[in-house]
């Protein structure tokens, strides 16, 4: 179900995912001896690296593109936003449109 602006909607799942690591590093806390700043400071850093890394790689590998492009994919998904444009016949359009090209 759409949410807008809801917890799970997709602009905010980063976010969810990372205040779960956290709140499993709070629980975890009672197993290790590192205090719980420092740790949730480096499960932040951690989380959001490896996030951007593997969103940049998706977004790749979706638009077909030979290296990661954080703007193109930032300023398409606010035009896909601008047009209330559906992701899964956007990328199909997309697909289509490259494979057309493929073919010539």
């Amino acid at each position: 179900a759409k949410q807008p602006g809801g917890r799970y909607c997709l602009r905010n799942q980063a976010e969810a995912a990372r205040w779960a690591c956290e709140r499993l590093a709070e629980a975890l806390m009672p197993l290790h001896c590192t205090p719980i700043a420092e740790m949730l400071g480096e499960v932040v850093s951690a989380f959001d690296k490896e996030f951007s890394d593997a969103y940049n790689e998706g977004m790749r590998c979706k638009l077909g593109l030979k290296s990661p492009a954080p703007d193109l994919v930032s300023n398409l998904l606010a035009l896909m936003e601008s047009v209330d444009a559906d992701w899964t016949c956007t990328f199909r359009a997309l697909t289509a449109a490259r494979s057309e090209d493929e073919a010539m």
